[in-house]
């Protein structure tokens, strides 16, 4: 599959990775006669796209094998669209890609599979009820028998209010982000987008879930300033200079759970390459998450301006002086005094 320069399509593919949010998606947005033929804990992720390279930058894929209540088995197609404005062709598309799965299917010597099409939509205009494939075609009414036709699902994020936006945190996140981001009134959205999130401060990858979001929302709106971004930060996480939880400040426990992250994923790792090495990886990736993270509540792109600098450093103790230096410097002067030194 080809790695796609494109940061919608990165945090779709990230957030909907998570199993927990492809499940709650098709339980809570596909029409409930639909999820009741389906069982929503067999959903399994395919790793192969359908698209046609030339659209890779417009749009996302994304297909799921699930078995159906009687046993059988299906697929459901995720189709996400991040053009602005509603594609007329996407029906036609779409039969491209029924099509190739289908085929896939048959050299696989397997029946032909029934598949869910679903389109999710975030742009900024509404998208039409008349677009699917038969109304691509125009003629005498006596020749509409002979044009193919078939129905998608579609989930319009321009169309859902917050109220209606629903499933777990993480999911609610990921559809408020992609439904806001191209909003004039984006930054005023994103105090209550991070309220979910400060309320997945305990749960085991919030660190991972938390770096996906910042990025996605630093690298892909053009409403929000860097300044507009903190100030939804501190406005959330931030109480009277700092974040109070048991003593601790967000950013540390954060740091701290990232290290601890980067710990198990060495463990892991060292299970099947060596002990000893996957250690050593795994702190320095647990490390790195933890710091990035840190620089960006604490300093924006500015401290994360010095990551090319960080990530050059192979010595892990060198590493855990920059977090621990990060919790108590004043000022990104501070900050490099201090990881020059250790290095």
């Amino acid at each position: 599959m080809a790695d796609i320069a494109n940061p919608h399509d990165r945090f779709f593919r990230e957030v909907f990775s998570y199993p927990e949010v492809a499940q709650d998606f098709v339980r809570y947005y596909l029409p409930p006669e639909v999820a009741a033929t389906l069982d929503v804990s067999t959903l399994e992720l395919s790793r192969e796209s359908f698209l046609d390279p030339n659209l890779q930058e417009y749009v996302s894929d994304l297909l799921y094998r699930v078995r159906l209540r009687d046993g059988r088995a299906a697929f459901i197609y995720f189709l996400i669209e991040h053009k602005s404005f509603p594609d007329w062709l996407t029906p036609f598309q779409l039969l491209r890609y029924f099509v190739r799965i289908e085929e896939r299917s048959l050299r696989e010597g397997t029946r032909m599979t029934p598949l869910i099409p679903l389109v999710v939509y975030h742009g900024r205009t509404p998208w039409p009820d008349n677009y699917h494939l038969g109304a691509l075609y125009t003629g005498p009414e006596e020749l509409r028998r002979y044009w193919p036709d078939f129905a998608y699902h579609l989930v319009d994020l321009s169309q859902y209010s917050d109220e209606e936006i629903v499933g777990a945190a993480t999911l609610q996140v990921a559809l408020r982000l992609f439904k806001g981001v191209y909003a004039s009134d984006f930054a005023a959205q994103l105090p209550g987008i991070f309220r979910l999130l400060r309320d997945l401060i305990h749960a085991q990858s919030t660190l991972e879930y938390l770096s996906v979001v910042l990025r996605y929302i630093s690298q892909s709106s053009a409403e929000i300033t860097d300044a507009q971004f903190q100030e939804a930060l501190r406005e959330v996480f931030l109480d009277d200079g700092g974040v109070a939880m048991q003593g601790k400040t967000l950013a540390q426990q954060w740091m701290e759970q990232g290290l601890q992250q980067g710990l198990q994923q060495g463990k892991e790792q060292g299970l099947q390459q060596g002990r000893e090495q996957g250690l050593q990886q795994g702190r320095r990736e647990g490390l790195l998450a933890a710091i990035e993270v840190g620089l960006d509540l604490k300093y924006g792109s500015q401290g994360l301006a010095l990551l090319p600098e960080i990530y050059r450093i192979a010595d892990s103790d060198v590493l855990r002086a920059i977090v621990e230096g990060l919790k108590f410097a004043k000022s990104l002067d501070d900050l490099r005094v201090i990881f020059r030194l250790a290095a």
